[in-house]
């Protein structure tokens, strides 16, 4: 009965100084991320079943003290993997053992130079859209690639790489939304934007009629 709570429904996850910033499904767990407070766990796991007589009962399981996230708005998927964003940068959830140490591992390492000294992180927003997952802060995306991963040198875990990265400029989202394979775009001023995908000759390579100023470079 989704219009019915019972007074006694709840749960404590964790202790109560630390908010939960956001949930992610990592087979049959829901995975619960907190803030990060530098001591106490930041990712727990609940998973629900049934007794005997047919009562459902969740448990709910605390892991280690970790990262925990900064933003509301940046929890995504990303080839099949929950993303979340950090003060050390975009994590990904590799395993439902939250007891272990590897639970996390960081996955935008090329950009986390820049993407780490933003101000205001916990503004940025995020969304997966056609492979990619992109995160707005300040007027400019950081952009993981889904279809290409960097393998690190000499490591033996199978889980250990980083996402191709990509920033993009001029980029003044504030929200952002894919439908039907199309990307959408909120702006502080109350515009509604969208990447074009349906407009032909040369009008597509402009931005909102504007030139779009470009640069390339080649190897010597």
């Amino acid at each position: 009965k989704p219009n019915y709570f019972p007074d006694l429904n709840y749960s404590i996850v964790g202790t109560s100084d630390t908010a939960i910033m956001g949930y992610q499904r990592l087979g049959k767990y829901q995975m619960i991320i907190k803030e990060d407070n530098q001591q106490d766990s930041t990712v727990f796991q609940r998973w629900g079943m049934s007794d005997t007589d047919g009562n459902v009962t969740f448990s709910v399981e605390q892991g280690i003290a970790g990262i925990g996230a900064i933003s509301k708005h940046c929890f995504g998927i990303l080839a099949d993997e929950p993303l979340f964003l950090s003060r050390q940068g975009v994590q990904a959830i590799t395993s439902n053992n939250i007891v272990a140490e590897r639970t996390m591992r960081n996955r935008s390492f090329f950009v986390d130079s820049y993407l780490t000294t933003e101000e205001g992180l916990e503004n940025a927003v995020a969304c997966e859209w056609n492979g990619f997952y992109i995160l707005c802060i300040n007027g400019v995306a950081y952009v993981l690639d889904g279809k290409n991963k960097a393998y690190k040198e000499r490591s033996i875990v199978a889980n250990d790489f980083n996402y191709e990265c990509y920033y993009w400029t001029n980029m003044p989202a504030v929200c952002l939304l894919s439908v039907n394979g199309e990307l959408f775009f909120g702006t502080a001023d109350g515009r509604i934007c969208k990447f074009n995908t349906d407009i032909e000759l040369l009008d597509k390579y402009s931005d909102d009629g504007k030139a779009i100023v470009a640069s390339w470079a080649t190897k010597n």
